[in-house]
């Protein structure tokens, strides 16, 4: 796994010096990706290089792997294309609210997951 400072031929000290002082404005704070799958996919290939790479700058990352049935996956597919502005959720799906411990409403449907979600 490459480390920041084999970068630096790339991008210039100088990026790696902004990472560190942008990545420090998070020492705080908790960063969590969640995606379906701990291989073989895009996003997958991405986190397996960055998460590692924001540790080495102190960030507090997590990357966890949300199980689900088809029906489960239909449904966060639907709030993917929407989040891309491919279709209105309302017109293709009947959200049936339920609401967790801070009041955030979710599908009912994803609602047996709320708590994998870290909603």
């Amino acid at each position: 796994m490459a480390k920041l400072e084999e970068y630096i031929p790339i991008v210039g000290q100088a990026t790696i010096d902004d990472l560190r002082l942008l990545a420090d404005r998070l020492k705080d704070k908790l960063v969590q990706h969640i995606n379906s799958t701990p291989v073989g996919g895009g996003v997958a290939e991405i986190l397996s290089c960055m998460v590692p790479l924001l540790r080495e700058l102190g960030i507090n990352t997590r990357w966890d792997v949300i199980k689900g049935g088809e029906q489960f996956f239909e449904v966060t597919k639907k709030f993917h294309n929407a989040l891309h502005g491919s279709f209105s959720l309302k017109s293709h799906m009947a959200i049936k609210r339920t609401t967790n411990s801070k009041n955030i409403i979710i599908p009912h449907k994803l609602n047996r997951n709320k708590n994998a979600l870290l909603i």
